[in-house]
């Protein structure tokens, strides 16, 4: 008969995979509390920025009428500027929307031609029957 065989030891690293795992749930604690930290600082410092920018905005000088309509029309100029050469570049009609809504108002005319064509053919299919 063979010896009894000794029950398997329990493995000695459980105890160090268990000090692992604590520490690094530690070292991550102190990660979330640093985070937290930081995120504070940055609200407050937004607070601050925000109030800096309301009283500038407080402070700041309304502009006239005049010069409001002058940095319009330059605005409407530059745009106008750059349509122009977007339309070259991309040869573009500019005026296509203007022929085609001046073409639905011919529309009717068009129609009624038609109808008196039409009418003309079927007068000469009768009258040659």
């Amino acid at each position: 008969p063979t010896p009894p065989t000794p029950p398997p030891q329990p493995p000695q690293d459980i105890p160090s995979t268990s000090q692992e795992a604590l520490d690094v749930c530690a070292a991550l604690t102190r990660r979330v509390e640093h985070l937290e930290h930081d995120k504070v600082a940055q609200d407050l410092e937004i607070t601050k920025l925000k109030t800096r920018v309301k009283k500038d905005i407080d402070v700041a000088p309304t502009v006239d009428e005049g010069t409001e309509k002058k940095v319009e029309y330059a605005q409407v100029a530059c745009d106008e500027k750059v349509k122009g050469r977007q339309a070259e570049i991309y040869q573009i009609d500019m005026d296509h929307a203007s022929k085609v809504l001046s073409m639905q108002k011919d529309e009717p005319e068009v129609h009624e031609a038609v109808d008196v064509v039409t009418i003309a053919k079927l007068i000469i299919e009768v009258v040659t029957a």
